[in-house]
């Protein structure tokens, strides 16, 4: 019969990857003065259209949920 630190441990061992994976965010790259998407030259904006904009930020959801870095 497992006692309260062999249920801990195995816990720990269950957990620890998804744990290591949200340390591991990309971290989203400065604007300097074009899109993040598309490239496109935005002065002073991070994106050149409302578009772009979802598009990455659909990205980086599906890279957020699928374990992957940018």
């Amino acid at each position: 019969m497992a006692d309260v630190a062999d249920l801990a441990e195995e816990h720990i061992e269950r957990e620890a990857p998804y744990l290591l994976a949200a340390c591991h965010r990309p971290v989203p790259r400065v604007a300097a003065g074009q899109c993040l998407y598309c490239d496109a030259e935005a002065p002073g904006l991070r994106f050149c259209d409302a578009d772009c904009r979802a598009d990455w930020e659909r990205l980086q959801e599906r890279q957020r949920v699928n374990g992957w870095q940018s």
